[in-house]
């Protein structure tokens, strides 16, 4: 016996088209920032973060190649079944998963009131800022402000590498002067990463502290002048002959030694 769920993909919409105007639409999504903010969209791959989405998460649109079986329940607007060629177009992904979705784009929100924030200075790595997301929400950080310059918060690949941590994150983008407000809101200590900066042991606590806000700054340039200037810097002390870790290897540190307390 079918399923409600198992009856409605089978009377799902068929498309085979590469130039389809879904596919074109869903292709934009991907590529372009601008087309993203205008529709609120974003695109969403891979099977085991759309299964967490689909727990919590009603989808615009959902794309399933052709003779796939989604092997969890979701909600949709709209359920289209597609060829391989449109998934493969669609995700631009040596081997993409089977199934693709649309999802409305996360809003951002108020950080003033948060315990501890992550401030993400002109991050240009996809990777890296995903990276960042998700281990920011694994121990327990509670919003992320992401300065300009940064690579867009919704590119694909930073979505895929943060493996959907920025649904449940909550966030805000903006210049030096919104990061100003957000400073003149709430009592911050206000710490960078930073190689020349302070042994980060001085800073550890089991204590109660302040709201925090940490800087991790640009993988190549470093902090930005306005970051540097106003942000108290700290540092890993590391025994080998290397300047520097990698932007999200060293800030996941960081975010876990400043889970608890410091100062």
């Amino acid at each position: 016996m079918f399923s409600i769920f198992s009856i409605l993909v089978m009377l799902a919409k068929e498309i085979l088209s590469l130039q389809h105007p879904i596919v074109k639409h869903l292709v934009q999504l991907r590529q372009s920032k601008a087309y993203r903010e205008e529709y609120r969209s974003l695109l969403v791959t891979g099977s085991n973060v759309i299964k967490e989405l689909a727990q919590t998460h009603r989808f615009k649109r959902v794309l399933l190649q052709k003779g796939y079986s989604a092997p969890f329940p979701f909600h949709s607007q709209e359920t289209i079944v597609v060829t391989r060629a449109i998934i493969e177009k669609v995700a631009a992904l040596e081997n993409p998963e089977e199934i693709v979705v649309e999802i409305d784009q996360p809003r951002p929100s108020s950080l003033s009131f948060k315990k501890r924030v992550l401030l993400l200075d002109k991050i240009s790595d996809p990777g890296n800022l995903g990276t960042l997301l998700r281990t920011a929400l694994a121990f327990g950080w509670d919003g992320v402000f992401v300065l300009e310059g940064s690579v867009d918060l919704f590119n694909d690949k930073v979505v895929r590498a943060s493996k959907g941590a920025i649904f449940h994150l909550p966030f805000a983008c903006g210049t030096e002067n919104a990061l100003t407000q957000l400073l003149n809101a709430h009592p911050w200590t206000l710490l960078a990463a930073s190689a020349s900066g302070q042994d980060v042991k001085q800073w550890i606590s089991n204590d109660h502290a302040p709201p925090l806000l940490l800087a991790i700054g640009n993988e190549s340039r470093g902090l930005s002048d306005f970051i540097s200037q106003q942000f108290t810097h700290v540092a890993l002390p590391m025994k080998g002959p290397i300047e520097s870790l990698n932007a999200a290897v060293a800030g996941g540190i960081f975010l876990y030694l400043f889970q608890g307390g410091y100062g």
